[in-house]
């Protein structure tokens, strides 16, 4: 046991499992991604944005912080390939994080546990998939695991008392301060999530220090923001931004409902053990800690429930905070077991829960390198260091779902189709492409380079617009790398490309109903199997 306590022992291990991550991520010279080309386009647009000076909010519209992209967007500014500049930027935030999680390991958690939660983070921040248990390669909301990291260490160091009996409360402040201003930086809501919990931490423990060095290191932080973005209208941009976006209920829940993350017989489990948790610490002398876990709960479900797949990474988080809160054995008991055996059983039972995902996203660089690079193609075949791989299959076999005609209901009469959109006299079909996003948009690429279009401003009628990153049209101003509605950007286009069966329909049809409001006219050029090619009028 002793042996394994030592903090330099900790450190080394930390250090060693990141070199090893950052060589299994980094060894095959190509990233290979399998799944969710949609988010990969995301975000290569943006991170490729910012290298270029354009910064989120100001540049482009997107709810996410600029720590989302500028990992990925500082080594492509020196060069790096969008391949290595995404797995660079994973262990560049692994690397910031990693004297933070050997702190909190070192100073609240036992000799075993803190090298448990230490590799937890390390993996979750440089995996290679969201979670779920679905099997793929991708870097599908990375961000999201970015700040499920930071979430994790805000909740051990407010909610576990430091073992340590020296005090380092400035130190504690500033990197709460400091977390907690990473989430702002990453995705705002996070912050809003978890918020309320650190500030009720100060206020039960009068813990007026802390909270001083916490709000002095989010400012310190938040003014170095500023000048880099230019001023503080970048705050201001980002606000509106946020508040674009809170009026579209579609974007608040890219899954379940609220209710649903916690009482769906999937997610039931673990809110039963949630609040079993915050019963057992309440009745038994850990009243603030179970009051904080009390608190900290509807932020928990809140962020599962905005984030896509809703997985409840919080489990984990859940578990090690009960192993951390055990009481010595023999100290009272709830229906005649033990204390410590209810804070054990309720711990093992949230790592059984979450376990798939643990799995998945652990598994996942090691998937990913071991993925056969026979049965893939470059994502962008004219870069000349390619360094990132997508599957064949998926880019060149083309499937999605389409409405059917409406059928009679129990009275006879036709139930109410969804009305197909209409461009300039085009009626459209129902549609949503599933497969084939990354080849259709090689193709279109080439087509433009072949009609001569690549210094012209190319509105592609869907979620993302990357023609521009294969070569094909201008990259137009303002307009979102993952677009949530309104004219900026849209109505600047020289030609519409009225994709056929986008990968959201959603997106095609607001385009078009922001096209049709500016008036303008524009005439068919070519027709295509995957789109109709229109130019602005007198262009």
């Amino acid at each position: 046991m002793r042996a394994l306590s030592g903090p330099f022992l900790f450190a080394g291990f930390l250090i060693a499992l990141l070199a090893l991550e950052s060589l299994i991520l980094l060894y095959p010279h190509a990233l290979v991604v399998n799944g969710h080309e949609g988010d990969l386009l995301h975000t290569l647009d943006a991170a490729t944005r910012l290298s270029l000076g354009e910064w989120p909010h100001s540049g482009f519209m997107t709810p996410l912080g600029v720590v989302a992209f500028a990992p990925i967007s500082l080594f492509m500014g020196l060069g790096f390939g969008p391949g290595t500049s995404f797995r660079l930027g994973m262990v560049l935030v692994a690397a910031v994080l990693l004297p933070i999680i050997w702190y909190v390991g070192e100073t609240r958690l036992g000799p075993r546990l803190k090298y448990f939660f230490g590799a937890w983070l390390i993996i979750m921040t440089t995996g290679l998939v969201y979670g779920g248990d679905q099997a793929t390669s991708s870097i599908s909301m990375y961000y999201n695991r970015w700040a499920w990291s930071a979430v994790f260490l805000l909740g051990v160091l407010v909610l576990v008392p430091s073992r340590s009996e020296s005090r380092h409360n400035q130190l504690e402040g500033a990197l709460i301060g400091f977390l907690l201003a990473l989430l702002v930086l990453i995705k705002v809501t996070c912050f809003a999530a978890v918020a309320p919990a650190v500030l009720l931490s100060f206020l039960l423990k009068r813990d007026w220090e802390r909270a001083v060095c916490a709000v002095a290191a989010g400012f310190l932080l938040a003014i170095m923001v500023t000048v880099a973005a230019g001023g503080p209208i970048y705050w201001l941009d980002y606000l509106n931004d946020l508040w674009f976006l809170a009026q579209d209920s579609s974007r608040a829940k890219p899954g379940l409902e609220f209710t649903a993350v916690m009482a769906n017989p999937t997610y039931l489990p673990g809110s039963i053990c949630l609040f079993l948790s915050v019963i057992v610490l309440r009745m038994f002398a850990r009243k603030d800690e179970g009051l904080l876990l009390f608190v900290l709960a509807p932020g928990l479900f809140y962020i599962t429930y905005q984030n896509w797949g809703n997985d409840p990474t919080w489990l984990f988080l859940m578990a090690c905070l009960m192993l951390a809160l055990r009481p010595d054995t023999g100290k009272s008991s709830l229906f005649s077991i033990d204390l410590r055996s209810w804070h054990n059983g309720l711990a093992l039972a949230a790592l059984v829960l979450i376990s798939p995902s643990v799995l998945n996203v652990t598994y996942s660089t090691l998937r990913s390198a071991a993925l056969d690079r026979g049965l893939m193609v470059a994502a962008f075949p004219d870069n000349a260091d390619i360094d990132l791989l997508v599957s064949r299959e998926r880019a060149y076999a083309p499937s999605g779902k389409q409405s059917l005609a409406p059928v009679r209901d129990e009275t006879g009469k036709l139930s109410v189709a969804a009305e197909a959109p209409v461009f300039q006299g085009e009626r459209l079909v129902d549609c949503a492409a599933q497969t084939g996003l990354m080849g259709m948009y090689q193709d279109m690429a080439r087509d433009m380079q072949e009609l001569g279009l690549q210094n012209r401003k190319i509105l592609v009628t869907d979620v993302v617009n990357p023609l521009w990153m294969f070569g094909a049209g201008q990259r137009i101003a303002k307009l979102a790398p993952w677009y949530y509605g309104g004219p900026d950007g849209v109505v600047d286009a020289d030609y519409v490309m009225l994709a056929l069966c986008p990968y959201k329909p959603d997106s095609r049809k607001s385009m078009l109903e922001a096209l049709e409001k500016t008036g303008q006219i524009f005439e068919l050029v070519i027709r295509k199997p995957h789109y109709l090619l229109f130019k602005r009028a007198g262009l």
